[in-house]
């Protein structure tokens, strides 16, 4: 039995390998096996590459359930695909009667996949609707609810957030960042409204900015849908 896990059972790790195969258990349980995997100390200052290493292992069994994979966008394992992975580490008897150490999944944050679809959603308007009711909506009425909602998310994944693409800090800024240009595009486009001449020349047709731009719970459940609020997940 490998010895190097054994400090560290029921300790969350994060780490990376490769997947080379997986079979199908009793229970709905599927063990996914991970070839030289890496694991490392979590800390949400810093990102994977410069975690403190626990082990680097030749393989070890990443073990997950149905219910883990329907909550996961059905995640699907792929032979010789790296696979970064959040889990408690867990020792377990094999059917022979040996012993061994696996990974346990359990939830960590999404917020990257979150800001990416965000950046892509706010581009799109952008770029369809320019100055219009609809930009000046998204940036007034749906962005700051989601974006509130990133940051809450973001202090309650704590050391659970993976740092595989990047830290509390640059997560940190970047919702700070957005919550500026949200900002900063609402009053150039209240101020553009506002102008008889600014209108002209950016070809506004009326004050829309004058109207009530509030947007119905309804809609804003949709945008949050769209977008995919940050959830817990356990790869990368």
């Amino acid at each position: 039995m490998r010895k190097a896990l054994q400090p560290y059972v029921n300790q969350y790790v994060l780490g990376k390998g490769w997947i080379t195969d997986w079979e199908e258990m009793n229970g709905g349980v599927t063990r996914i096996y991970v070839s030289q995997p890496t694991l490392r100390k979590p800390n949400k200052h810093l990102l994977f590459e410069d975690q403190e290493v626990i082990s680097t292992e030749h393989h070890l069994n990443f073990f997950i359930d149905q219910h883990w994979i329907t909550c996961t966008d059905d995640w699907t394992p792929e032979k010789y695909k790296q696979v970064g992975f959040a889990g408690v580490v867990q020792h377990y008897t094999r059917s022979n009667g040996t012993h061994d150490f696996g990974i346990y999944p359990t939830p960590q944050s999404t917020l990257h996949n979150s800001l990416d679809k965000l950046a892509e959603m706010t581009e799109y308007i952008g770029k369809l609707c320019k100055i219009s009711p609809e930009t000046l909506g998204w940036t007034e009425q749906v962005l700051p609810p989601v974006l509130t909602e990133y940051s809450r998310h973001l202090e309650e994944a704590g050391d659970r957030l993976p740092t595989f693409n990047g830290t509390y800090d640059f997560y940190k800024n970047e919702i700070n960042e957005w919550f500026a240009a949200a900002e900063e595009i609402s009053t150039k486009i209240r101020s553009i409204c506002s102008n008889r001449a600014m209108r002209r020349k950016h070809k506004v047709k009326s004050n829309f900015a004058a109207e009530d731009m509030s947007v119905s719970p309804q809609d804003l459940s949709r945008f949050f849908s769209i977008l995919g609020a940050p959830s817990l997940a356990a790869t990368t």
